[in-house]
């Protein structure tokens, strides 16, 4: 009994695993997160205490600026949604 050809691979010149297809996409993904993560620097800060620093300094006429003066418009006036 001779080997049968796959369907999905029927009359191809190359054959394609779907599988090997979604890991090597799942490769590239991790590896472009990974260097992003290692690349990329990140300050956290805390949301509440940026919101109340911003509406501190809009109180005194400040504007919507950070601490030092800078203004600002990274984080819009309110909350999220």
């Amino acid at each position: 009994m001779e080997p049968t050809e796959s369907p999905t691979c029927a009359g191809a010149t190359r054959c394609y695993r779907p599988v090997a297809v979604w890991l090597g996409v799942l490769g590239l993904a991790l590896i472009a997160r990974l260097a992003w993560a290692a690349l990329v620097p990140v300050q956290p800060f805390s949301d509440p205490e940026v919101y109340d620093s911003f509406a501190w300094n809009l109180a005194r006429g400040a504007g919507y600026a950070w601490d030092s003066g800078d203004l600002t418009a990274y984080w819009p006036v309110g909350t999220s949604a």
